[in-house]
């Protein structure tokens, strides 16, 4: 008897709250459709982290105008080397300056040779002492046909530039004690346990004093001369020369 009665209560629950929430008339929902109409929608925001702001936001900023205290600075340019080699990089650039207490020194791959052989092809070089530069220099610092160099100075104060030569000569390590001044000092990267030659370094000074050199490179592939190393075509290596 008592769930029949609960039963019942249930059932006429429902119906109440049906006959609550009947559908309204046709022409009620045409008035209604015509009333949303008058308010806009809300954009789509997307979420920001702080460092951006929404897309629909910034074409609306306007532009910044100077301060009238902000003072512009004009460093002048000046020519510190010339090459007539134009093909600076093979995709990404080695390390080609650097700056240390004011001091700089750079690097490019340097020709005079306007017949496009380049027979002198080799890293050109200039230094400045916080003064000025040096001299237009007028020949490579290597002691054969080089490319492509790799611009380190050491903690200690020396300079290491490593560069390019071709498929049977490895790349070749140049130093001198003292950055800016002296001879350099020309030495053979040493070649893979196989007799292959390293082809395109990328090198940079480390290690607790910041004296050692660490390099990567790639054994030269089939496709330029080279052969496999432990079945690798363009092995990548990494090496303390």
């Amino acid at each position: 008897m008592k769930k029949l009665l609960l039963t019942g209560m249930a059932l006429g629950l429902v119906f109440a709250v049906n006959a609550q929430n009947r559908p309204a008339a046709s022409n009620t929902i045409k008035e209604r459709l015509k009333s949303a109409n008058k308010h806009a929608p809300v954009p789509y925001q997307e979420e920001v982290s702080g460092n951006e702001l929404p897309l629909n936001k910034t074409m609306s900023l306007p532009a910044a105008r100077p301060s009238s205290a902000s003072k512009t600075s004009v460093v002048p340019q000046e020519i510190i080397g010339i090459s007539t080699y134009d093909l600076q990089t093979n995709g990404s650039v080695q390390n080609r300056i650097y700056k240390n207490n004011g001091i700089l020194g750079a690097s490019w791959t340097y020709s005079s040779d306007l017949a496009g052989t380049y027979p002198d092809r080799g890293t050109g070089y200039n230094y400045y002492d916080g003064t000025a530069w040096g001299p237009i220099p007028t020949a490579r610092i290597e002691t054969d046909r080089r490319g492509w160099p790799s611009l380190v100075q050491l903690a200690n104060g020396g300079e290491v530039v490593v560069s390019h030569q071709s498929v049977t000569t490895a790349t070749a390590t140049v130093t001198r004690p003292v950055a800016g001044t002296g001879a350099w000092t020309q030495t053979a990267t040493p070649a893979f346990p196989g007799g292959e030659v390293t082809l395109w370094n990328r090198t940079a000074a480390g290690g607790p004093d910041g004296n050692t050199l660490h390099m990567i490179d790639i054994s030269y592939p089939t496709g330029n001369g080279g052969a496999l190393v432990n079945g690798l075509d363009g092995c990548l290596s990494y090496s303390v020369p």
